[in-house]
């Protein structure tokens, strides 16, 4: 490149400017193809891998600090109590399972399963949950009492290792539309 001292003494004084361009901007005056925005938009997503589930609005610290005190952690899932899952599985297959009763808990154990491979995600589990006033606030339908044990489809803990491998906002999704609510934090422990 040359430098500016350089371009400045090539300019002639006697010479007119014969057109008075007025600067682009780079993204205003280009032209821009949907197609290219796409390829780069997917290309992006690609490298930093499918949009995973928010976990947000946290639990408050108060109930987390609750949970470890009892020895439990928060489980970012879904309400599967009063068998929520069981119905809904035979709602989804109606004629496969017509007649089954939703409180049989042999239906469980296939449900978890079926849910782990529609979303991809192994991590999805049962967890024994306590039901807070929080949850109950949230979730209107759960007619469990404030501070009983109840049933969770658990999707990933409170913790760096299960978060960072947490479940695509695709799998949570579905879930939801299957068990007709949302995710939410409970205090919870692993059904061993």
């Amino acid at each position: 490149m040359s430098s500016v001292t350089a371009q400045l003494q090539a300019l002639s004084l006697e010479e007119t400017p014969t057109t008075t361009a007025q600067p682009r901007h780079p993204l205003k005056d280009a032209e821009v193809d949907d197609a290219d925005v796409q390829k780069k938009t997917t290309r992006l997503r690609t490298r930093r891998g499918p949009r995973r589930v928010s976990p947000y609005p946290l639990p408050p610290l108060e109930e987390c600090l609750q949970a470890k005190r009892r020895g439990m952690c928060m489980c970012f899932g879904f309400y599967a109590g009063r068998g929520a899952l069981q119905k809904a599985m035979i709602s989804r297959f109606p004629d496969q399972l017509k007649g089954r009763d939703p409180y049989n808990i042999t239906l469980l154990w296939p449900t978890v399963l079926y849910l782990r491979r529609i979303t991809g995600c192994a991590e999805i589990d049962l967890h024994a949950g306590i039901v807070s006033q929080r949850v109950k606030d949230q979730i209107s339908s759960i007619e469990d009492d404030v501070g009983t044990s109840v049933l969770i489809l658990g999707l990933f803990t409170l913790e760096l290792e299960t978060y960072e491998r947490r479940i695509t906002q695709e799998g949570a999704d579905e879930i939801s539309r299957l068990v007709g609510m949302p995710p939410t934090w409970w205090g919870a422990q692993l059904l061993v």
